[in-house]
């Protein structure tokens, strides 16, 4: 079985009393399955393993195109699994939310943020942010803007039960590659603080530049 300080492995929660592993499986078809495995934290043996995620896990009536897995992680005892579906002809990509209690999945997945693109072959992208001691996360949602020198950060905040927190939209007068995101963090008031560097071209080196 496996061992939590193996670094091989994905810690994905914790407790005093257990702690849950992410586990990979490849196919020869290159296929991959995800699982999420639990383990009791006094004696390190194996309490359930469940599959969490394959490409045809989570279709229905509603998701009916390509998916892809984004994170998983666990928040007060609820495994969470986000995954991205992108519709192409309405160039919308969607950013989807299911929860796991005791191995069981919970209600139906649950659409947290939607995206729009510009064409098919951009579809965004999504970054998420956690805190394994905290009930709450954090998805943005990066969205090409209306200008061609600026984008959208749709972002939300749901507690471990997929209720949405709070909301907020954040225009970033800058391309992708004008900036890096650093560092995010939430705070115990459930606020989310990002940090920003803005990589400048050298016209506008020489603009700054003390004379």
């Amino acid at each position: 079985d496996y061992n939590v300080q193996s670094p091989s492995l994905p810690l994905i929660g914790y407790n005093e009393k257990s702690y849950d592993i992410l586990r990979f499986k490849f196919s020869p078809f290159g296929e991959t399955t995800l699982y999420a495995d639990h383990f009791e934290a006094d004696n390190y043996l194996k309490k359930y393993s469940i599959e969490i995620f394959t490409k045809e896990l989570y279709k229905n009536n509603t998701i009916n195109h390509k998916i892809e897995f984004v994170e998983t992680f666990v928040l007060d005892s609820s495994l969470i699994v986000l995954f991205s579906s992108f519709d192409p002809e309405k160039l919308e990509n969607k950013l989807y939310a299911v929860q796991y209690i005791d191995g069981f999945l919970i209600g139906n997945p649950i659409e947290i943020l939607k995206i729009k693109t510009q064409n098919r072959f951009e579809k965004g992208s999504f970054i998420v942010e956690y805190d394994l001691k905290r009930s709450v996360f954090v998805a943005i949602g990066i969205e090409p803007g209306l200008k061609t020198n600026d984008q959208v950060f749709h972002i939300v905040s749901a507690d471990q039960n997929l209720n949405m927190v709070w909301k907020q939209n954040l225009d970033i007068p800058y391309k992708e590659n004008n900036y890096e995101l650093q560092q995010l963090e939430i705070d115990e008031n459930n606020r989310l603080f990002l940090l920003f560097k803005i990589i400048l071209n050298k016209e506008q080196q020489k603009q700054n530049e003390l004379p």
